[in-house]
C-alpha cells in the first residue's frame, strides 16, 4: 500500500516536472532565434537542473567518486539504462549523442532535441561520420560531448566491446577523454530494475521504478587521458579497461586475489 502511494505520488511530481520541461523547451527556442550565441550556456544549465530534479523525484541516490575533467572533455561511459543519459545530465554540462530512436521516443525525445543531443543511427556509416564532425567541431570550441561506446545498453552484468570510431573525434581535438563507470549496487549484486534493454517499454520500465523507496546509483570519473597521444582503438581498449576495473566490487576483487 505505502509503495502504491509512492508511486501516485511520484508520477504526479514526474507529470508536472515534464510539463515544465517541455515549456522549457519552448522558451529555449525561442530565445535561440532571438540570441543565438547566448542559447547554448543557457541550454546547458537549464538541462542539467532540469535532469538533477528528474534524478530526485525518481529518488535516485548517486554517490559519486572522482572528479569531473574541467577541461573540454570527451566523456565515455558504460550504459545499462535511460536513467544513465538523467543522472550524467544532472552531473555534467555535456552534449550527448544517442541513437537515432531516442529521439523518437514520446515526450522524452522532445526533451532530447531540446537539450542538443546528437543523434546517430547504428549501421549508417554516413550518419557516423557527420556525428564524428560534430564531436570533433564541440570539443574544439571548449565544450564537452558525452557517448556510450557500447551502442546498446547492457544487462548491467558486463561492459561490451567499445566501438573507437567516435573517439577520433577528440584525437582530432585534441581533447580530453575521460571514462565514467556507472552502476546501481543491489543486494543482489546489479538493481534488477534498472537495465533498458532491446525493446524495452519506457513507460513500462518506469512504472516499477516509481515504487522504489529509493534507487542507488555509484558514478565513478576515471583518470582524463590525453587523446593527442592515442588512437583511436587503443582510447577504446583503454577507456573500457578503466570502467571494468571500476565496477569491480571489492568482494569480488578480493576473490580473485585469494
Amino acid at each position: 500500500m505505502q509503495g502504491d502511494i509512492r508511486r501516485l505520488r511520484r508520477l504526479l511530481r514526474l507529470a508536472v516536472h515534464i510539463l515544465l520541461g517541455l515549456m522549457a523547451c519552448l522558451v529555449l527556442a525561442a530565445a535561440a532565434k532571438l540570441r543565438p550565441a547566448g542559447a547554448y550556456p543557457r541550454q546547458q544549465a537549464i538541462t542539467r537542473r532540469w535532469a538533477a530534479k528528474l534524478c530526485r523525484i525518481l529518488a535516485l541516490e548517486i554517490h559519486i567518486h572522482g572528479k569531473a575533467n574541467t577541461d573540454s572533455t570527451l566523456f565515455v561511459a558504460n550504459h545499462i539504462s535511460w536513467l544513465d543519459i538523467a543522472v550524467l545530465q544532472g552531473l555534467l554540462d555535456t552534449r550527448f549523442v544517442a541513437k537515432h530512436e531516442v529521439g523518437e521516443w514520446p515526450v522524452f525525445g522532445i526533451m532530447a532535441h531540446c537539450a542538443g543531443t546528437l543523434f546517430m543511427k547504428r549501421g549508417d556509416h554516413r550518419t557516423t561520420a557527420r556525428v564524428a564532425d560534430q564531436l570533433t567541431h564541440e570539443l574544439s570550441q571548449q565544450r564537452n560531448v558525452l557517448f556510450f561506446p557500447e551502442g546498446t545498453s547492457s544487462d548491467g552484468q558486463g561492459v561490451q566491446r567499445f566501438h573507437a570510431r567516435l573517439f577520433q573525434g577528440a584525437v582530432r581535438a585534441h581533447a580530453q577523454v575521460q571514462a565514467v563507470a556507472i552502476c546501481y549496487p543491489h543486494p543482489c549484486g546489479s538493481n534488477p530494475l534498472v537495465p533498458f534493454v532491446g525493446d524495452d517499454d519506457l513507460l513500462r520500465h518506469l512504472w516499477p521504478l516509481l515504487r522504489e523507496s529509493a534507487v542507488e546509483v555509484r558514478v565513478s570519473f576515471c583518470t582524463p587521458i590525453p587523446a593527442r597521444d592515442w588512437q583511436r582503438r587503443g582510447l577504446a581498449e583503454l577507456t573500457r579497461a578503466q570502467i571494468i576495473d571500476q565496477l569491480t566490487y571489492p568482494e569480488e576483487q578480493h576473490k580473485k586475489a585469494a
